[in-house]
């Protein structure tokens, strides 16, 4: 059993670091530098160095994936340009929110799901067992846009 906890977990680790690697390298090489976005889309090429220099962008793409993983290592999840604070306090003031929003969402998907599955199981491949099935699909297949507005004016509000 420890054998396979150990090759688990190195397993994770591995897929992790590669997903991590393709993730900035994608971002790397479509989006090289927010320089325009922070500084504006009329701002000059020198001050566009300028900021590359600052921030770290002109740096190869491994040292600055070596930089920013160092910095997720030690907790520095970033900063924000948009919102001009961290991606640190971000978090802790909307953590909240997204967990209670998780959490009851997932109690409700387990309140639904386990009574259906239960009644599939007992009354299998009968009609009700085929509606059950094909309303599973079609809530699948329904963008989170369309099911998420049938539901937003039953949602409380949460301050």
């Amino acid at each position: 059993m420890t054998a396979y906890l150990v090759r688990r977990t190195g397993t994770s680790i591995v897929i992790v670091f590669g997903v991590s690697v393709f993730i900035f390298f994608l971002l790397h090489t479509i989006y090289p530098s927010p320089a325009i976005d922070v500084l504006g889309p009329r701002s000059s090429p020198p001050a566009i160095a300028a900021w590359n220099l600052q921030n770290g962008f002109d740096d190869p793409f491994i040292v600055q994936y070596g930089h920013y993983i160092g910095r997720l290592l030690h907790g520095d999840l970033g900063y924000s340009f948009k919102l001009n604070q961290s991606v640190y306090q971000l978090f802790q003031e909307r953590w909240a929110r997204s967990a209670y929003l998780s959490g009851s969402s997932l109690l409700l998907a387990v309140i639904i799901a386990i009574p259906l599955g239960i009644y599939q199981a007992v009354k299998r491949n009968t009609l009700g067992d085929n509606v059950v099935t094909s309303l599973a699909f079609v809530t699948y297949a329904m963008p989170a846009s369309g099911c998420c507005s049938t539901t937003a004016s039953a949602t409380p509000t949460i301050r």
